[in-house]
């Protein structure tokens, strides 16, 4: 009989693999010349990132059916795109104040 902390370490290390071979291929493209430990650190956390969008997209995009609830999320998302770029904008402009020259 399998123990309860058996199935998970057992699970973990399922969803590990499965998150490094989803990373994997992007990190060998980027990482061509490096030792094998840092593809595989990258392929990590490459997949982590892929992952993790993946795992957002379909929270947000699944439940908003609905046309207009789309048309609601695309007008924030712009909205906090823009907002993101005019503060970055912003704060580079301070930035390059401060330099002297």
């Amino acid at each position: 009989m399998i123990t309860g902390f058996v199935l998970v370490v057992i699970s973990w290390l399922f969803f590990l693999a499965a998150v490094v071979l989803l990373g994997y291929p992007l990190a060998y493209l980027l990482n061509l010349k490096k030792h094998a430990w840092a593809t595989l650190r990258s392929s990590l956390w490459l997949g982590s990132l892929l992952a993790v969008i993946a795992i957002l997209t379909i929270g947000i995009f699944t439940p908003l059916r609905s046309p207009t609830a789309l048309i609601a999320f695309a007008i924030l998302f712009a909205l906090g795109a823009f907002t993101t770029i005019c503060l970055l904008r912003s704060n580079r402009h301070f930035h390059s104040s401060l330099t002297p020259t």
